[in-house]
């Protein structure tokens, strides 16, 4: 979201979950989590998630093993993107 979708969340009176449960002081990312870009770009909020009450959760990437040439193990996150889960209750 960026650009002209900024006001949508609130236009349509609902809530930013990160800044309800954060605040505006952290920035908050969703993807180029833990990884560098090729890009040069940080990470940034590709995702938001609107809603009505104050409940949410981020869902982080976890780490893989990968085998190195002579032995050993490298660490690296399996996605530079954090899931975001939403559940609706009507």
């Amino acid at each position: 979201m960026g650009g002209k979708d900024d006001g949508l969340v609130e236009e349509n009176g609902l809530v930013d979950a990160w800044v309800a449960l954060h605040g505006t002081e952290q920035a908050g990312a969703t993807w180029g989590v833990g990884v560098e870009r090729r890009d040069g770009l940080g990470p940034g909020r590709l995702d938001k998630v609107a809603m009505m009450g104050v409940e949410a959760e981020v869902l982080r990437p976890g780490l893989i093993e990968i085998p190195r040439p002579g032995g050993g193990l490298l660490q690296k996150p399996w996605s530079g993107h954090c899931g975001l889960r939403c559940t609706f209750v009507v």
